[in-house]
This record gives structure tokens, C-alpha cells and sequence, in this order.
């Protein structure tokens, strides 16, 4: 408060030397108005045009994203990749995906939130100006005055602003983090169901020229008299449910592609022009099995998502900004003040003030405000338990999913195991001539179909541990780190 009492004593006293000085004054209050006229605001409307433009522009090849990725540690000369894969594909999304720019945007608008709070108040500037009818002969016809205001903040309330609005940007920052996490995610999802599409339309592929055969073979023997037109009928139904889902699975396919270029932030063209990796899905089954079970046994999932995941450290930066505020508000029991020094010259007469002004709160007002922001407090608090209660029950429904996807695979490949030895001896007994070639084929039939339940259920393993990844808000695996969309 003595720094406050000098700062406004200097104040008084270069306001006392000014108004001796009335033209001085008078110029003073011109400029401050002149220069209040003058702010320039820059235009910038939206033209739809070169937006949509700039959404065909962008590329895998562009030096800027390139010079990105070897900022992100990526050799020069290994560059553009060479396959693309989830990970490639997380690079792309954090460098062109339009979400990830409105959540910048909302982030740097924090930022400037808190350079806001940080401002001191500005003083204000008043004056007034009459003129008599000299009916008094004695007295001059003019008055004037001026008078400063200074706003004096009190009890440590702009500190307090400041960490508020810090935590905030904090909190923006973390969705920002969690709007990667939600893009990273949903290309994960599709990536998966459309590497499971390929393979299945590879299977698929196979079994239709398999029915095609089988149609072709009983139609030469209904013609010959020698099988019967049931049997003929049968198969060509089952031929063109085949041929049904095969263009199905094709359709999903290619809406898939159209999909995951929308997640990484490219056009149909520009996303088609990339080599996209195949999994190697068992390789990357047993890595995530490893990984999980290990996890598991020793709490350390558990330990990950409550502690570590985005969300969670995004509501703690919220309920610490709920509880600034309970400390703001209980500063403002102590009112800023305002001093008004001024000059009024009237008819004649010069006469000096000095003038203050503070906001009265009543002690109902006061712990009104105090209840609301506890209020806000508690319901923050809430909403932390309610996160950590979710999260609990995300992981253990994920986790058993995981592990019953893992049974149900194991058991499949039991079965095309068993079906593959089956078909060995069907083709011993067809090279030796005891069954005839339908006979053969139709087991062959058994064993693609036998195939195409492994590898459903082999993806079935897959999108189970990136629902677990979901869960942890963080790649299984520490060969990948998301990117940091801030520094590019």
C-alpha cells in the first residue's frame, strides 16, 4: 500500500503541474481523444473459395509438412515414407487436420485471455465546460474542469486473474492434446476395419472362384444326366451370396479409404496417391499381448489411465482454476478503490479536489458470490470422481473384451489348423482317385471359410487393444510418441 500511496502521490502532483498549464491540458485532452479515433481494424472476411482451394493443396509431399516430420526426428532422405501406416498416418492428421487448427485457435485465444488478465487498469480522463451571462459583472463568463480517475487494485486480485486464466490455457491446451488423442483414435478404428475389409475381400476373391467352379462342374453334370437339378440350384444361390457380399465388402471398402482421408486431413486424390501398410497382425498380436498382459499383472493400465491420461490432467487444471476463483472472490470482500484528483476553474475561482470512490458490497452479496464459486468447486470435484469411476469401468470392460477376442482368435486358428490337415488328406485321396473334383473343392471351400473366421476374429484381437489404447489415451507401445502439434 506505501508504493500504491507514492504512485498515486507523484500522479497528484504532475496532474497539479499540468492544469497550471491550461493549453497544455487542453492539447492533452485533444490527443487522448484523436488517438482513441484512430484505431484501425484489420478486415478480414472469408473468402469460401480459396478455403475450399486450400483443402485440395494439401500433400505428403509438401516441403513444409516434410521439414515438419524432420523436426519431428525423421531422417531427410527416408522421406516422403515409403508406407504409410497408423503412425505415418498420425503425422499426416497432426500437421492437416482442420480440427487441430480450431483447437490452436481456442488455445492461443486462452493464452491471450491470460495476457488480458495480467492489464492494470487504464486511467480515465473526464473535463466539462460552461459559460454565464455576466449578469454578475464581477466574475469571468468561463468554467471548466478536469478531472483524472485512477483505479487502484487491491488484495492481490490481479495475480489471482492471472493464475485463473493460466490454468485455463492450460486446460485448452490439454484439449488440444485430446483432440489429437480423438483423431488419432477414430483413424485407428477405420485404419483397422479397413485392413480387416482388404483381407476379407482377398477371401472373399478366393471362395467365389471357388463356388464359380463348383456351379460350372454340377452344370456339366446335370447336362450329362448325372446330378440332379437341386444340387445346381443350390450351389448357385450360395454362388451369388457370395458375389453379393464380395461387392458389399467392396463398396465399405472404398467409402473406408474415402473416410480415412477426411481423418488424416487430405482429398480423395491426394490420400489414394499413398502406399498404405499392410498389417502384419499376428506379428503385432503377440507385441500388444506382451505388453498388455504385463501391464495388467502389475496394476500399471490402471495406474496409467487414473494418473496419466488427458482428460484426467485436464480436469485437475479446471477444479485448480474453480478453486482460484473461490480465492478471487473471497479478494474482492476487499473493493478496488478509485482516486480522482481534478482542477475546476469556474467563474473566476480555481478550485482543487481530490476525490474516491470504491464499490459498497454487502455481506449477502459477498457470500452469495463465495457459495456460487464453491458451488462451481464441488461440481468440478464431482465431475473428477465421476471421470475416475468411468475410466475404472472403461478399462476392466476393455480388458475383458481383449482377453474373450484372444479365446475366440486362439480357438479359430485351432480350427483352420484342423481343417488344413483335413484338406491334406482330401487331396491325397483325390490324387489317388478315390473322390472325385467337386469333392475336392468343397473341402477347399471348408478351409477358405475356415480362413475367413481366423481373420475376423484375428482383427476382433486388434481393434480389443486399441480399444485398451483408448482407454490409456496413450500408444501401447513407447516406439511411437504422439506428435506435439504446437511446435510446428
Amino acid at each position: 500500500m506505501k508504493l500504491v500511496h507514492r504512485q498515486a502521490s507523484g500522479f497528484i502532483a504532475w496532474l497539479v503541474q499540468l492544469l497550471h498549464n491550461k493549453s497544455l491540458a487542453f492539447s492533452l485532452v485533444i490527443a487522448l481523444l484523436l488517438s482513441a479515433c484512430s484505431t484501425a481494424i484489420n478486415e478480414k472476411p472469408i473468402d469460401a473459395k480459396r478455403v475450399s482451394d486450400a483443402v485440395y493443396t494439401k500433400s505428403p509431399t509438401r516441403q513444409d509438412f516434410l521439414a515438419y516430420l524432420q523436426k519431428m526426428g525423421y531422417e531427410a532422405d527416408k522421406l516422403p515414407f515409403k508406407q504409410w501406416g497408423l503412425d505415418e498416418l498420425t503425422l499426416c492428421a497432426a500437421f492437416f487436420h482442420p480440427a487441430l487448427d480450431l483447437a490452436k485457435a481456442e488455445y492461443q485465444l486462452a493464452v491471450i485471455e491470460t495476457k488480458k488478465a495480467g492489464l492494470k487498469q487504464n486511467p480515465s480522463i473526464s473535463g466539462e465546460l460552461a459559460r454565464s451571462n455576466q449578469k454578475n459583472g464581477d466574475i469571468r463568463p468561463w468554467a471548466y474542469g478536469l478531472t483524472v480517475s485512477l483505479p487502484i487494485a487491491t488484495n492481490n486480485k490481479r495475480e489471482l486473474r492471472i493464475e485463473k486464466a493460466t490454468l485455463n490455457a492450460e486446460s485448452k491446451k490439454m484439449q488440444l492434446a485430446e483432440t489429437l488423442w480423438q483423431i488419432r483414435q477414430t483413424l485407428a478404428q477405420d485404419y483397422l476395419q479397413h485392413q480387416k475389409l482388404l483381407a476379407e475381400i482377398k477371401l472373399l476373391t478366393q471362395n467365389q472362384t471357388q463356388q464359380n467352379h463348383i456351379v460350372t462342374m454340377l452344370q456339366k453334370r446335370v447336362d450329362a444326366g448325372i446330378a440332379s437339378n437341386t444340387q445346381l440350384h443350390q450351389a448357385t444361390l450360395k454362388k451369388l451370396e457370395v458375389a453379393y457380399l464380395l461387392k458389399q465388402k467392396q463398396a465399405d471398402a472404398a467409402l473406408l479409404a474415402v473416410k480415412l482421408a477426411a481423418d488424416v486431413g487430405l482429398s480423395k486424390t491426394q490420400f489414394s496417391s499413398l502406399p498404405i501398410e499392410n498389417i502384419a497382425a499376428e506379428t503385432l498380436i503377440d507385441k500388444q499381448k506382451q505388453l498388455i498382459d504385463e501391464a495388467h499383472q502389475s496394476k500399471r493400465l490402471q495406474s496409467d489411465a487414473l494418473l496419466n491420461r488427458i482428460d484426467v490432467r485436464r480436469s485437475l487444471a479446471t477444479y485448480a482454476a474453480a478453486e482460484t476463483e473461490i480465492r478471487l472472490r473471497a479478494a474482492q470482500k476487499i473493493p478496488d478503490i478509485t482516486l480522482s484528483p481534478g482542477f475546476i476553474f469556474e467563474f473566476g475561482d480555481s478550485v482543487w479536489s481530490l476525490g474516491f470512490s470504491s464499490l459498497i458490497r454487502t455481506l449477502s452479496q459477498h457470500q452469495v458470490l463465495m457459495t456460487e464459486a464453491e458451488q462451481l468447486r464441488t461440481i468440478e470435484g464431482v465431475k473428477f470422481e465421476l471421470l475416475q469411476s468411468n475410466i475404472i469401468a472403461q478399462l476392466e470392460q476393455a480388458h475383458t473384451r481383449y482377453a474373450s477376442a484372444n479365446t475366440t482368435w486362439r480357438e479359430a486358428k485351432h480350427q483352420l489348423a484342423e481343417q488344413e490337415n483335413h484338406a491334406k488328406k482330401i487331396q491325397k485321396q483325390f490324387d489317388a482317385g478315390l473322390i472325385d473334383h467337386i469333392t475336392l473343392t468343397q473341402h477347399q471351400l471348408n478351409e477358405t471359410t475356415a480362413k475367413q473366421q481366423m481373420i475376423a476374429s484375428m482383427f476382433n484381437v486388434l481393434i480389443a487393444a486399441n480399444q485398451i489404447e483408448d482407454t490409456l489415451q496413450k500408444p501401447l507401445s513407447n516406439d511411437f510418441t504422439m506428435p506435439e502439434v504446437l511446435n510446428e
